[in-house]
């Protein structure tokens, strides 16, 4: 949780963001402003003083976001930010074990950033939670830059990275007791070497048991403890065994991983498996039960198998590889997060839902049609004044997502917002609508199809709607005249909906492109066909 806080936060410091972090302690450097509380101090007292520093600390310094990333971490925020103009989010980095308080209250705050798909699956099942407001974003990890090597090092040297406390620790304790002896003894070669964990964290048993085996196999059995620069050593390994971050870190540098964690053991990853491990985050954190049956003699014929030759192929790295840096590179889940903390935010301080009235046709009189998607420029005014006499301010959406974007603050936003919108680009939209919407200073967005060969609304055919005329290129440049912020309604408007991928994405970006070409404009929204 720590590693996933500290790499957050230099990325946000990166892009201009005031962070403060509050902990226990910190054993990562960083950048930010640092302050040392007892955080998770189980006291009444203690829990009652940190709610109220954090709370004056969010008034006094306007904190926008409060992000949580342990379960006491949760408890004080939430009553620290209640009452308050602030979001709060949780990131569960773990299972949560049912508690009074959480059958109380909604703890976790406006949003739940899980960082596998088993953190949620537990939520909701344990309980109830609402889906729409859970998300999953995994670990944000510096990926390595090199390339993949083609082929593995040869050398009989692997790695353990865990500690030797919690459940985690038990499963190195395991490893230590139950595989190290026969895997030594049947790859003479082989050295273990141990991060993470120090002496200061074994049990008597366990210190006895890696002397004997020391004894026993020369010496082969290395305890490294905590190593700063981990990530430049990775690749004298052949094999990394770990979970959660670990796999991570090691199949962005094309090492092979083997999954072991303190839920299950999910083997050598591959990129068969892949999709299910990342689900567990690679065998820390199960649906139910604290954990799954790990076979120590099975972990000990599958890590002496993969000594003996090499399992994945260079494509098959390679492949490994681009899938950890499109799900955990540090830009692609920061970004993500901080798109979590704008919308979570202005959600958060504009909770009321924002009309938008979908216009089609205004023509001077009414006309028969099958589809009644019209109305007369008369009534078209009517409305106008409806609006005007009730308060209501019309907003574009490059308006909105300023607020949504945080470029402004989501507390200006007008207190009855309004958005009018028109499809397709009939005539009568420049020559009725634009300039009553200028006479009553009210503005709209209009959807307009990028193919200028679109003269008329051929689509309404086969209902038997009379042919109404769409505006000729000319005209629409004539819309800028007006309180038009023009958006795509694709080309042709053909159903997106039945498009392939490709075909969609392609009706996207090019009639954006051709739209903004066309009209000298900017085109930001897309609006599409049929509903």
């Amino acid at each position: 949780a720590e590693a996933y806080a500290v790499t957050l936060t230099e990325w946000l410091l990166a892009h201009q963001c005031e962070v403060t972090i509050v902990s226990d302690k910190l054993h990562v450097p960083t950048k930010a402003h640092y302050i040392s509380r007892q955080i998770h101090d189980p006291s009444a007292w203690t829990h009652l003083k940190n709610i109220l520093f954090l709370r004056n600390y969010i008034h006094t310094h306007k904190i926008q976001i409060v992000h949580c990333h342990s379960r006491s971490a949760i408890r004080v925020g939430f009553w620290a930010t209640r009452g308050l103009p602030v979001a709060l989010i949780s990131t569960i980095h773990g299972r949560q074990h049912p508690s009074l308080s959480k059958r109380l209250f909604d703890l976790y705050g406006d949003r739940i950033i899980g960082v596998c798909a088993n953190v949620l699956k537990n939520l909701q099942q344990a309980f109830k939670m609402n889906p729409r407001k859970m998300l999953c974003v995994g670990n944000p990890v510096e990926m390595g830059s090199d390339d993949v090597p083609v082929e593995i090092d040869t050398r009989n040297r692997i790695a353990v990275i865990s500690r030797f406390s919690g459940p985690k620790g038990q499963r190195t304790k395991d490893l230590i007791h139950q595989t190290f002896g026969p895997l030594l003894a049947k790859n003479p070669q082989l050295q273990i070497d141990i991060i993470g964990g120090t002496n200061e964290g074994l049990d008597q048993d366990t210190s006895t048991k890696l002397y004997e085996l020391n004894q026993t196999y020369k010496n082969r059995i290395h305890l490294l403890g905590y190593m700063s620069n981990l990530s430049q050593k990775l690749p004298l390994y052949r094999l990394i065994i770990g979970s959660g971050r670990v796999p991570i870190e090691t199949l962005s540098r094309g090492i092979l991983s083997y999954a072991i964690g303190e839920y299950s053991c999910e083997a050598l990853i591959t990129t068969e498996n892949y999709a299910q491990v990342k689900e567990s985050n690679f065998g820390d954190i199960g649906i139910q039960g604290l954990d799954s049956p790990i076979h120590f003699e099975k972990i000990t014929n599958e890590l002496d198998d993969i000594l003996k030759q090499n399992p994945l192929n260079f494509s098959d790295r390679q492949k490994l590889k681009e899938n950890v840096c499109n799900d955990f590179a540090v830009e692609n889940t920061c970004a993500e997060i901080f798109s979590i903390y704008r919308s979570t935010y202005f959600r958060k301080m504009q909770p009321k839902h924002i009309p938008v009235l979908m216009y089609h046709k205004v023509p001077d009189q009414e006309i028969t049609a099958k589809h009644r998607i019209f109305i007369t420029k008369d009534n078209f005014e009517k409305h106008l004044q409806f609006f005007k006499k009730q308060k209501f301010t019309t907003l574009s959406f490059k308006e909105l997502e300023d607020y949504r974007m945080l470029r402004k603050d989501p507390r200006d936003l007008p207190k009855k917002p309004l958005i009018i919108t028109f499809d397709d680009g009939y005539v009568d939209n420049l020559r009725n609508a634009g300039p009553l919407l200028e006479r009553y200073g009210m503005k709209a967005t209009i959807f307009l199809l990028a193919d200028p060969n679109v003269r008329s609304n051929f689509w309404d055919d086969e209902s038997g709607d009379p042919e109404h005329p769409i505006m000729s290129l000319a005209e629409k440049k004539e819309l800028l005249k007006y309180p038009f912020e023009i958006g795509s309604h694709g080309f042709k408007h053909d159903k997106i909906t039945s498009m392939t991928v490709a075909q969609a994405y392609h009706e996207l970006t090019e009639s954006k492109k051709i739209l903004e070409e066309q009209l000298n404009t900017p085109i930001n929204t897309f609006a599409f066909t049929y509903g």
